[in-house]
Parts: structure tokens; sequence; C-alpha cells
């Protein structure tokens, strides 16, 4: 995602980032509009030497209700970190804690390879980050070497009614070299406010290179809770639009506190051959369960990427879908190329034709992005999609545009 800090930075420079901007939404066939404001705020800031600021929120406020339709702050509090003990103070994920928030404390001390701790706060909501009365926390213990990591958090929480619930996060990742990596992650809940248990979350990722021309990847997922993770993993109607936006835009749904206690489940698999500039590979995934949820999905991808800088960058790619309402596919090519130099704009555009069993014929989605990287630390990004459904009796056409402007205030760098 284009906001997404390099790694080299986070220890060397103080940044605060800024984003504002606007979405518009229009469909024909409603006869109606939505305009929303959207604001993001990302602090790295060092207040000392071992004393830092961060925050990480992102808001987004609908002008004609006038009320804010998502708020999101993930992080907002301070951290001191002196390699052997660090500290946490005010708003941060949970360490290793995969999607928990508190507001609270967070005390970690490292020995080798060996980390423990423990937190301890108000934990907010999950999904929608709003402050709870609901006290709790545990410990973590985490172990890292060069090819192998495994870690361990346990969660307590509790509400005026009692226990909330006790559960516990478990991931691992082991790596060979350049042939072989392989993660997992299991998060099982050991009991709520009535009793119940059971798995909440799990996944497992494997990628194997035997050689520098081809790779496999896999995966296996499972989850009972509310969508909390990738969407495009989970949904795959999901378009290039609505990818796009996500940097400020949370794309978890309107009922955002309902949750989902069936087990659900999806395994997939994507070999990929590359040949000099020209690659190719073949997304699978299914999803069993039941029929008006399960489906199966192939997307094969063809790549060519002018030279080793990736200036000029052509893909085409189809994407097939079997419901049990019927076959939905769509397919169509994608540029993205570099207008200046020093990759100070860029042009990304897509245009493919979509088939549906609820369709008379042929739809149509399309879409650019320009990204401008300007003067002064500001980043402007443009974007519009148009959206074509024939749908029985009701032609729909969809267009959304977004305006963003980001600003980028940079530190000096630190020892």
């Amino acid at each position: 995602m284009w906001w997404l800090l390099p790694a080299a930075l986070a220890q060397s420079t103080d940044i605060v980032e800024t984003t504002v901007g606007a979405q518009v939404t229009t469909s024909r066939a409603l006869g109606a509009s939505d305009v929303d404001a959207v604001f993001g705020e990302r602090v790295r800031w060092g207040l000392s030497e071992p004393v830092r600021l961060w925050a990480d929120a992102q808001f987004t406020y609908d002008t004609e209700q006038q009320r804010f339709e998502r708020s999101r702050v993930r992080q907002l509090g301070f951290t001191y970190d002196k390699g052997v003990v660090a500290l946490q103070i005010g708003r941060h994920a949970v360490t290793y804690g995969g999607p928990r928030v508190v507001d609270g404390l967070q005390a970690m001390v490292r020995t080798g390879d060996v980390t423990l701790g423990a937190w301890g706060g108000l934990a907010p909501d999950l999904f929608t980050t709003r402050p709870m009365l609901r006290p709790g926390g545990g410990p973590v213990v985490a172990w890292s070497s060069a090819q192998a990591q495994a870690t361990l958090v346990g969660e307590v929480t509790a509400t005026e009614a009692g226990l909330d619930r006790a559960g516990a996060l478990a991931t691992a990742r082991w790596q060979s070299g350049k042939a072989f990596d392989t993660s997992g992650r299991v998060d099982w809940q050991l009991s709520d406010a009535v009793g119940a248990s059971g798995l909440a979350d799990a996944s497992w990722f494997a990628s194997w290179r035997p050689h520098e021309a081809f790779q496999l990847d896999t995966l296996a997922d499972a989850w009972s809770s509310l969508r909390y993770r990738n969407s495009a993993l989970l949904d795959p109607t999901v378009q290039r639009y609505a990818q796009r936006v996500q940097p400020v835009l949370d794309p978890l749904p309107g009922a955002e506190e309902a949750l989902d206690p069936t087990l659900h489940g999806m395994v997939g698999l994507r070999p990929t051959v590359t040949t000099g500039p020209l690659q190719t590979s073949l997304l699978a995934r299914h999803r069993p369960g039941p029929a008006e949820e399960a489906f199966t999905r192939l997307q094969p991808m063809v790549r060519w990427q002018a030279d080793a800088d990736g200036r000029l960058e052509l893909m085409a790619d189809a994407n097939l879908i079997q419901r049990q309402a019927g076959l939905s596919a769509s397919a169509g090519p994608t540029a993205l190329v570099e207008l200046l130099t020093e990759r100070s704009l860029w042009l990304d555009g897509s245009v493919r034709a979509v088939v549906g069993p609820t369709y008379d014929g042929p739809g149509m989605y399309a879409d650019l992005f320009v990204d401008w990287l300007a003067p002064a630390g500001f980043v402007l990004m443009a974007g519009a999609a148009y959206e074509f459904e024939p749908v029985e009796e009701l032609d729909d056409v969809g267009v959304t545009a977004l305006l963003r402007l980001r600003h980028r205030l940079r530190g000096p760098p630190r020892d």
C-alpha cells in the first residue's frame, strides 16, 4: 500500500503523515450520490533518545448526513525502547496479538532470542476500535532465530457482567534459505461470556521455490468471526477500486459489531513461472461450506515488465467465479506506467468486461489512478472507477471518484 513506510526509515527518521481527501459515489439506478470526506494521520516522532510518539488514525465523514461513518484509531501513545526493555503506554496493538488493541500498558524484556512480557488495560472494540470499559490483559512469549520464529499471546477480558473472553493466539514461521517458507497462526477462544469455546481464526501459508523461474504458494484459512483481515482474500468480487481505497477507508461492512459463530474455510494455491520479463501464474481458491456461501475461483494472469525498474508494466488476467447462482467472469488488461523520471508521476489503469448469471449481457468495469510525488513532501492521488451492470429491467451505471492529498513531514536522521 502506498502509505506504508520502508522499514529502513522506521529506525532512522521521524515522520508525520497527514492525509485529507474526498470520495464521491453516484448510481444512476438509485438516482443518488454520496460524498464522503476522509482524514488520516500517522505519526512516528522521537521525543528523546528512547521515547517516541506514535499515532495511527483514519476517519470517514458523511457530508450529507453530517456524521462520521467510520472512525479507526489503531495507535495513539508513547514507546520507550532501550533494547533489552521496551514499554508501550497508551493505545497500541498488542505485541504479536494480531488485531487486538489495548488502551493501557505493555512491557517487554528481550534476552537473546527470547522475549517475555505482558499487556494490560482496557480492550477497545476489535472491529470499530471504539473505547470500551472492558479490562483485560495477558502474557506475551516470543522466540526468534535466523530461520524460525514462534509467538504466544494470552488474553482474558471482562465486563461488568463478568468474563467477556479468554483466548490465546499462537503463530509460527520457518524458513529454509530462499527455497521454502511456511507460516501459520491459530487464534483459539478458550471461553466467552456464555462458556463457548472453539477456533476463532487459523491460517497456514507456504511458499516453495525450487528454481528461480518457478514458485508455488499455498494457503489454508479458517475463521469464525467477522472478517477483519484482507477482504480481497475472502471476497472474490472485490474490484481494484475498493482495494485501492483501503489505506484510508476501512473495508469492514456496516454491521461492524455482529459476530459470526459459523466456522468458514478456504484453501488455495498459485503456481508462478517467471521467464525474463514475462511472468505467468494461476491463482485457484475454493471456499467450501453452505451452497449460498461456497465458491471456486480461478484467476490466470500474464504480466510483462519492460525493464528491471518496472517503469512500464502490462498485465492481462481473467477472474472466473463459480457460485450457486452460476458462473461470473471478468477479464481485461491493466497498465502501470511511469510518466516522469525519479518515479514522481505514475498512471495506473484497467478495463474489464464482466458477465454474470443475473446480467442480461456483458457489463463493464474501468478505472484510472494517477499518483504524483509533488515537491515539498506532498503526494497527490486521484482516481475514478466506472461500472456498468446490465441487470434485468435495470441498467445500472455507477461512478466513483476520489481525490487524496498527503503531506509527509520528515525529521532529521537519528543516530
